[in-house]
């Protein structure tokens, strides 16, 4: 049982990567097609990453957390069940 939460676990933590990456890559992509727009805020184009970044660095930290102590808990109890 907590085996497969823990391989569930991987996916998440995966996920959640990704879902960083993904607003990472819309946000340049959509810079570099508008760049006059972001030209007329005084903050440079990725400070709007900045609060998402450490709210998904937040959410990663407790998924890796779980994952780790799911894996403590694995391999106290000695079998993978």
């Amino acid at each position: 049982m907590i085996q497969k939460i823990k391989s569930k676990m991987g996916i998440v933590i995966g996920s959640t990567v990704g879902a960083w990456l993904g607003n990472v890559l819309w946000r340049w992509i959509d810079y570099r097609q508008h760049e006059g727009l972001y030209q007329l805020a005084s903050a440079p184009w990725y400070a709007g990453l900045l609060p998402f970044t450490v709210m998904m660095g937040g959410l990663l930290l407790i998924e890796i957390a779980l994952y780790l102590f799911l894996r403590y808990r694995v391999k106290k109890s000695g079998k993978g069940e």
